[in-house]
This record gives structure tokens, C-alpha cells and sequence, in this order.
């Protein structure tokens, strides 16, 4: 939980997006979680920590009994989620990264004639691009398998 203290406000708006997405999570008890923690962290983030877990579990589950290990599975999956969101995040803000990921995804789609046509083209585009970026050269070689010298070249 520490580490939705480190979000902020817009973030864990967003954050809130994603946790409440079905095709991400798919248990609903995480989502309520979520929300009561975001309560917790608008008045002060530094109670987020002081919050006993009892008193979550009642907010959360007023009629039923503590479950230890149903509290901490739940606190998991959000960290979980938590950290998956913050790495979507940073992926988006690498252009690089984010083109390299699309033309991957896409290559399944690519129709058997083509793809090696355009694979073959690539290096003289990215000799013409030199790209400044060493990610990007690096990611470009683990996705293509082209040597690094045919891009410096």
C-alpha cells in the first residue's frame, strides 16, 4: 500500500481507470480497496499507512468476519496493478518503446510476402533515421535481430 502514497492526484485518477477495468482486474473486492485507500490518501497520505487492517476490513466488508489472508491477497493484487499501471505509464511517455511494441504486435498480422520485404528495407530507413536514443537501438536490435554495426554503419 506504501506504494500508492507515491501517486499523484491525476495519477491515481487515472490509477483508479485501471484498476476499475474488468479486462485487468476482474475481482471486484480489489476496485472497493482501491477506493477506500484513495479516501484515506485525499485527507492525509501519511494515515494511509497508520490504518489498522481491521478497520479496513470493516469499511469494506461490514457484515463479515476479519479474513487476514483475504485482506493481504487483496492488497497484493493492487500493488500488483499498482505496478503494472506505473510501468504502462512510463512506457507511453518513450515514443520509442511505445512504436517498437505496436510494430511488434502488428508483425503476427503482417501478411507472409510483405513482412520480409519490409523487414529487409529497415536497416537502410534507420541508418538514414540514426536514432539518437540508445533505447531505441537496443530495442530495435532484440525485436529485429539487426547487428548494431548495420545501423551505425
Amino acid at each position: 500500500m506504501t506504494l500508492l502514497r507515491t501517486f499523484g492526484k491525476i495519477e491515481l485518477n487515472r490509477l483508479r481507470k485501471f484498476v476499475a477495468s474488468p479486462y485487468l482486474n476482474d475481482e471486484p473486492d480489489v476496485l472497493r480497496l482501491f477506493d477506500y485507500c484513495h479516501v484515506v490518501l485525499k485527507k492525509n497520505p501519511a494515515d494511509l499507512a497508520l490504518v489498522p487492517k481491521e478497520k479496513v476490513w470493516k469499511k469494506l466488508f461490514p457484515d463479515k468476519p476479519f479474513n487476514d489472508l483475504h485482506l493481504r491477497r487483496m492488497a497484493s493484487d493492487l500493488t500488483q496493478l499498482s505496478i503494472r499501471f506505473r510501468a504502462m505509464e512510463q512506457r507511453q511517455n518513450i515514443p520509442s518503446d511505445q512504436w517498437i511494441n505496436e510494430q511488434k504486435a502488428l508483425k503476427p498480422l503482417a501478411s507472409t510476402n510483405t513482412w520480409p520485404e519490409w523487414n529487409a528495407k529497415l536497416p537502410a530507413i534507420l541508418k538514414k533515421l540514426r536514432p539518437s536514443i540508445p533505447s531505441f537501438t537496443c530495442l530495435l536490435f532484440n525485436i529485429t535481430g539487426i547487428s548494431l554495426t548495420a545501423l551505425i554503419g
